[in-house]
């Protein structure tokens, strides 16, 4: 099981570092900058498929469930690739937009922990907890990105999910926030200095912060214990 876990989340991390064009994975050189995009694609999926048909011999009961993950997690991540080149129509609804977004997160980030209980009791008893734990880890991340200083000095840059034209928990709520953001910025390749301090300062300001740390105080609330079980100790120092 644990072997199957890391080896997916593993080679998404290679693949999702090649999509984002980060610099560092925690603090190190992105492995696609020592060994080029191509080869580092081809070795992620040859050891998820490597990995597949080792679980196929040993134990082919759990194969389903591992295609199933593999697929909602591709599929959550050509969702946000598409976004990141398409934009993202906005509903008017704030909670309907935040709603799209939490979905596609699902997909992209909580198949790999719903995949943790699935391979641990053979069924799909366990994924309401782990999709609502899967969310509560994103949000700690999106929310790192911006606020945390550990993290921006491990990724080499403030705000890399903007930069890139990633959308987040954050991004998502500053651009329903009258007269703060532009969401075309998301959109274009090159930005100036100006248009990315006023990116950043929007994304900063106290509204987003704010939002940001009710929800964390929510779902953390719903996860506290089992964060506790699972052995997570990060801070939100924010």
């Amino acid at each position: 099981v644990t072997e199957i876990l890391d080896t997916i989340h593993f080679g998404a991390i290679l693949v999702d570092d090649i999509a984002d064009r980060s610099e560092l994975r925690k603090g190190r050189v992105a492995v696609h900058h020592i060994y080029g995009s191509t080869e580092t694609i081809n070795r992620a999926y040859l050891v998820i498929f490597k990995t597949l048909v080792k679980c196929q011999k040993e134990s082919p009961r759990l194969v389903p469930f591992v295609l199933e993950a593999l697929t909602e997690i591709h599929q959550g991540q050509d969702d946000s690739l598409v976004w990141r080149r398409d934009g993202f129509v906005l509903p008017e609804d704030r909670e309907t937009a935040l709603g799209a977004y939490q979905s596609c997160a699902s997909l992209k980030t909580g198949a790999l922990f719903r995949l943790v209980g699935q391979l641990l009791t053979g069924s799909h008893d366990m994924d309401e907890l782990m999709t609502d734990y899967g969310w509560y880890c994103q949000l700690q991340n999106d929310c790192k990105n911006v606020f945390s200083k550990d993290v921006i000095a491990g990724k080499g840059t403030l705000a890399e999910d903007l930069l890139n034209g990633e959308y987040t928990y954050p991004i998502m709520l500053v651009c329903m926030l009258p007269r703060r953001f532009e969401p075309r910025f998301l959109r274009k390749k090159v930005h100036s200095k100006k248009e990315v301090s006023d990116a950043v300062n929007a994304l900063q300001c106290n509204e987003v912060r704010d939002a940001c740390l009710r929800e964390l105080a929510s779902v953390s609330a719903r996860n506290e214990r089992f964060a506790a079980l699972w052995g997570r100790e990060e801070t939100m120092a924010i």
